[in-house]
This record gives C-alpha cells, sequence and structure tokens, in this order.
C-alpha cells in the first residue's frame, strides 16, 4: 500500500508539471526541486483529494514540501 501511494501520487504529480514519473523522487521537493509553484500545489492537492477519496485542509498540505511529506499525510487520512 505505501509504496502504491507514493506511485501513484508521483503520477499525479508528474502529470501535472509535464513531467515523467522516472524524473521523480520521493524526496523531491515540489517547490525547489520540482519547478511547481502554489497554483501546482492546489492543483495536485485537489487530484490528490479525488484520487484517494479524502479530503486535505489548506491548513495540512501549504507546509508540506517534499513528495514524501505529501505521501505521509495521505497515508495518516487513508488510515482514518
Amino acid at each position: 500500500m505505501n509504496n502504491n501511494v507514493e506511485e501513484q501520487l508521483k503520477k499525479i504529480v508528474a502529470n501535472q508539471l509535464g513531467r515523467n514519473v522516472e524524473e521523480l523522487d520521493i524526496n523531491n521537493e515540489l517547490l525547489n526541486d520540482l519547478g511547481g509553484d502554489s497554483l501546482d500545489a492546489v492543483e495536485i492537492t485537489l487530484s490528490i483529494e479525488e484520487q484517494f477519496n479524502i479530503r486535505i485542509a489548506d491548513a495540512e498540505y501549504v507546509n508540506l514540501k517534499t513528495l514524501q511529506e505529501y505521501a505521509e499525510l495521505i497515508k495518516t487520512k487513508l488510515e482514518k
């Protein structure tokens, strides 16, 4: 399940940023490493909510930097 979350997350991010999944590493920072911006973060969060059928509050995602941090939040939400 954990790797599945990470792989799905990488597909979402790659799609939003126009990159290949193979280019992404779970430790990449969305803004600094991948060139995303705040609008990308919003769009990625909306896609995550839809893909995983979870809700993420603004206060929860605004401080997330790495894909790993996003994955951990998703896993936490799925466990509830």
